[in-house]
């Protein structure tokens, strides 16, 4: 039996092989399904690769053997045949494994991908033909370089790496078992996944031999069967794998990173290695989608590969400067007594949604009709007393009726008169001396117009003589009429108190009802370049 090779020259298979054990393999020269055995390449846990020759075609092929050397030897001639105590069906189940993942292989074409060219069953086990690759694992490959890979030479092999997967993840399929061991470097530089982990899943001790735990993601463990596998447990492997490729230490475990995480961000590690490598530099989106590929938790790494290589090209988000802060308009003094309410957005709170089994954020949920109903209860209730508001003010300030005779002239006074005191002169002179009030005496100093009541004093007649032979007074004909001399009273008073800015007009409105009033008003031609409404315009009130 000429001796075992080393793993470098293991072609289509990188495990782990055992070079003491040899007595279960086929000898050279054995005609195996239309090939010729030439010689054994090694061994593993699952079974033996060959080196053998298509006659046919004149090429040579690697040819796996199912073989696990836990459960099966090979006694007397090529026949397999269980060990004593072994699980029988634990050897199928592993064997169907084996050839579904051979039927998979054969409907697979992509360089990244290994190939079958034929797969059967023979001598009680399985058999798959695939090409004999020249090269040598990424694993041996990163142990001869002098210093880690730069990103340039990373983003060379992810690229096929990530196309291959994707069109195996198209496929309803996943690799599961991703390391350095088991992505060859070709001659030329392209890499190949080899080594799929179907067979894993029955073969050895149960739970360790079905994953590699350094690049196995959590939901590959059994503990965790309720998460979902999927195309982002062989990202995380690949990530990991790519962890490896720049520190040279493999990630932490991910069942010690469930509790208190201790995995430090690539991106600190890498500004430590550069103390001892000064021209290591690796952009911030390539180190940041290597750690988000890497995440613990299923919903927070990438979906597809197509996600995955758009993470490691996105930039990171710039902080934008904030907004220069506007300077201040100081209102006029006459304003800043009666300065407007200021209302603050208050700042929206973001509802944080769990994500489901496959990694969606479901639907906020409604609320139930009592909150509707609530809603609609406070709104009526502002509404309503709004409007009471608006009916309470809606009385004008001042009345003034004035009647034919020249000695009754009426000032109504107003919802909340404020007394005013008269002087006992003007009111023994009668309504001439009521109406000629200054407007200080008749308005409230306060910025509400309040109107002053003021009653003239009647003149009663009398009544032993009529008008006509009452004796005349020798002042009467020099002096006006009374009448016109009213008027202009009356026309004066009305004057006085007359707001003349939209904050008086508005009267005791509060809140919401004094902004729409003033925001009204100074739409007016009126007041449209009064101080307030240039207030309110700066500050964004008025539209």
């Amino acid at each position: 039996m000429p001796p075992v090779q080393s793993s470098a020259d293991f072609g289509p298979s990188t495990q782990q092989f055992d070079t003491a054990s040899t007595r279960d393999a086929l000898p050279s020269g054995t005609r195996l399904g239309g090939y010729q055995i030439i010689d054994m390449l090694g061994r593993g846990r699952f079974g033996i690769v060959y080196l053998a020759l298509d006659s046919s075609l004149q090429r040579q092929v690697a040819i796996k053997e199912y073989l696990p050397p836990a459960l099966a030897t090979r006694r007397e001639g090529p026949l397999v045949a269980l060990k004593p105590g072994a699980d029988g069906a634990v050897f199928a189940s592993g064997l169907a494994d084996f050839l579904s993942e051979a039927k998979l292989l054969t409907r697979l074409d992509h360089p990244a991908l290994a190939r079958v060219h034929s797969f059967w069953e023979e001598n009680r086990t399985a058999y798959m033909a695939m090409p004999y690759y020249h090269g040598q694992t990424l694993a041996a490959t990163l142990k001869t370089l002098p210093h880690p890979p730069d990103e340039t030479w990373l983003r060379s092999l992810l690229a096929p790496l990530l196309s291959g997967l994707n069109v195996l993840h198209t496929g309803q399929c996943h690799h599961r078992n991703i390391s350095p061991d088991n992505i060859f470097i070709l001659a030329d530089g392209r890499p190949v996944l080899l080594d799929f982990g179907l067979s894993n899943r029955v073969i050895g001790d149960r739970v360790t031999a079905r994953l590699n735990p350094a690049y196995a993601a959590i939901e590959q463990y059994p503990e965790s069967a309720t998460l979902p596998q999927g195309p982002w447990t062989d990202l995380y492997a690949l990530a990991g794998v790519l962890h490896y490729a720049i520190t040279r230490q493999v990630p932490v475990l991910a069942t010690m990173r469930t509790i208190d995480d201790p995995q430090r961000p690539l991106a600190d590690t890498v500004r430590t290695l550069q103390k001892l490598f000064p021209d290591l530099h690796y952009s911030e989106a390539f180190l940041a989608g290597i750690d988000k590929a890497l995440s613990v938790k299923p919903r927070d790494r990438p979906h597809n590969a197509a996600d995955f290589l758009l993470s490691l090209d996105r930039a990171m988000p710039a902080a934008t400067p904030p907004p220069p802060t506007p300077t201040p308009v100081e209102p006029p003094a006459a304003f800043v007594a009666h300065r407007e309410p200021v209302f603050e957005a208050r700042p929206v709170r973001e509802e944080w949604f769990t994500a489901d089994s496959s990694g969606h954020a479901p639907a906020p949920r409604r609320r139930g009709p009592l909150w509707v109903a609530a809603l609609c209860t406070l709104a009526l209730v502002a509404i309503g007393g709004w409007w009471w508001t608006q009916m309470r003010t809606a009385a004008p300030s001042v009345a003034v009726a004035a009647a034919p005779p020249p000695s009754a002239v009426v000032i109504a006074p107003v919802v909340e008169p404020t007394p005013v005191d008269v002087p006992a002169s003007a009111v023994a002179a009668g309504p001439a001396a009521s109406l000629a009030m200054p407007a200080s005496s008749a308005v409230a100093p306060e910025p509400e117009p309040v109107a002053a009541a003021a009653s003239a004093a009647p003149v009663a007649p009398t009544a032993a003589a009529p008008v006509a032979t009452a004796a005349p007074v020798p002042e009467a004909a020099s002096e006006p009429s009374p009448e016109p001399a009213a008027s202009r009273k009356v026309a004066q008073v009305a004057a006085a108190v007359e707001p003349d800015n939209p904050r008086a007009v508005c009267g005791p409105r509060t809140n919401f009802s004094l902004v729409y009033c003033m925001q009204t008003q100074c739409k007016k031609p009126k007041f449209a370049q009064h101080a307030q409404c240039l207030v309110m315009k700066q500050r964004g009130e008025i539209n």
